[in-house]
């Protein structure tokens, strides 16, 4: 797994996602993503202690409970799926920011990609 460095606010521009928390830690560094809607994978391949991104389809409360467990900040739902006000509530709780996307997972994870890529493009140039 790549580590890359993605502030939270030029990823929520990225994907045009919108944030359903109050809490918006624009200048957070994003060091990882996580695409699954397995939690046992979350739970199984995450960086503890780095910030990493759950993105996902599952709009529950299990989401969040191991997003919790693994200390990550921020989950971003994708399809743009309804999040109900409990959802939004028990991530304000925890301190978790909550992004909803109209893309699906595969889309979000080519536009990341993209950018990854044409970013590391630019530090080639400019590195000669």
């Amino acid at each position: 797994m790549k580590k890359t460095n993605i502030k939270l606010e030029k990823l929520q521009k990225i994907l045009d996602a919108e944030v359903l928390t109050s809490q918006f830690p624009e200048k957070l560094e994003i060091c990882y993503f996580c695409c699954t809607e397995l939690m046992s994978d979350v739970l199984a391949f995450t960086h503890e202690g780095d910030s990493t991104v759950l993105i996902t389809a599952l709009s529950n409360s299990q989401t969040l409970r191991t997003a919790e467990m693994v200390d990550i900040k921020v989950v971003i739902i994708v399809r743009g799926k309804t999040i109900d006000k409990q959802l939004i509530e028990l991530a304000e709780e925890n301190g978790i920011t909550l992004l909803r996307t109209e893309d699906a997972m595969f889309e979000v994870a080519g536009k990341l990609c993209s950018h990854i890529k044409e970013e590391e493009e630019k530090e080639k140039t400019k590195n000669g």
